[in-house]
């Protein structure tokens, strides 16, 4: 009777979570066909429980470890989303800075913003939240998650924009307009379940993004998900464009330097116009920008995954 206890239980909690309702059904039915007996009794009492598990257990639920649900989206470890989310907090002053969601789709980015700056919401707060997008279902989208996640204490009508435009030009809340802008957010390529015609363009992305360092405070952050399966172009430009803005303050090569260099291969593949593009924007920059300005950059890109999303950051020190 103990050897049976014990292979029970060593064989049920690594198995259950497994097995198919249907295949574990057909088993509970073999192996207790005499219920009077006592192994019976006591094999019913573990597949009743083994059962209600598998009922419990959402379908579309995360993998699990022995420590619980792996929550891959949740982990910064593993999602680039939720690196993000996790950085932007690092960042952010609750209602003293003002952040903009460049691109904002189904308004994930934009409920994730809202937390930082409003869960310790204070009447005088000067925080500004502003979503953009291009497409008016994303704004509806947007607007519709932002209700449900600030409900209606005024914070959406008194410190949220949600404007269908482009995000070039940017709007101007920062620098001398008086605002603190701690963050710009961008997440490119096209809305999710929407026309892929519809996407993210590489010169007005790369002049949103000049803008968006023309006005973050020392201290801010702008924050980019590209995507080099589906935009290849827009995300080498960005990349390089974002590499140039982080050799500002170089003492050992310029931005041009960089971009002139016969290992440059990615300045290569790029086609003519947004070569010109990216140059043009990067002078616009250093003519426009604080002659001392200085960035550190980063770049979070999965390994053994060429064409996976990359996490590019960078952060005004000066």
């Amino acid at each position: 009777m103990t050897v049976i206890c014990r292979r029970i239980s060593g064989f049920v909690p690594s198995s259950v979570s497994h097995w198919h309702p249907v295949r574990w059904n057909s088993f509970s039915k073999a192996m207790t066909n005499d219920p009077s007996s006592m192994v019976g009794g006591l094999l019913s009492s573990v597949i009743s429980r083994a059962n209600s598990t598998l009922e419990q257990r959402p379908s579309n639920e995360e993998p699990r470890t022995k420590h619980g649900p792996l929550r891959y989206k949740a982990n910064p470890a593993l999602s680039n989303i939720a690196l993000a989310h996790t950085l932007w907090q690092s960042v952010l002053r609750p209602n003293v800075d003002s952040a903009i969601d460049a691109t904002c789709g189904n308004g994930h980015d934009s409920c994730a913003l809202a937390r930082i700056l409003f869960d310790s919401y204070e009447v005088s707060s000067q925080s500004q939240l502003v979503c953009i997008d291009i497409q008016e279902q994303a704004c509806a989208n947007t607007t519709r998650a932002l209700r449900e996640e600030l409900g209606d204490d005024g914070i959406l009508e008194n410190h949220v924009q949600v404007l269908t435009t482009s995000h070039s030009p940017l709007p101007q809340i920062g620098g001398r307009n008086g605002r603190d802008l701690g963050l710009v957010v961008y997440n490119l390529g096209w809305l999710p379940n929407s026309d892929k015609d519809c996407i993210t363009k590489v010169d007005s992305t790369l002049e949103s993004i000049a803008d968006g360092i023309l006005q973050v405070r020392i201290g801010g952050m702008i924050s980019v998900m590209t995507y080099p399966k589906t935009n290849p172009e827009e995300d080498a430009a960005v990349r390089l464009f974002l590499e140039c803005v982080a050799l500002l303050s170089s003492n050992i090569q310029t931005w041009r330097q960089f971009l002139d260099s016969e290992d440059n291969a990615e300045m290569a593949s790029l086609s003519d116009e947004t070569k010109q593009n990216l140059i043009g924007t990067m002078e616009r920059v250093v003519e426009s920008g604080d002659a001392k300005q200085t960035w550190r950059v980063c770049e979070n890109r999965k390994l053994g995954m060429n064409l996976a999303p990359i996490l590019l950051t960078a952060t005004r020190i000066k």
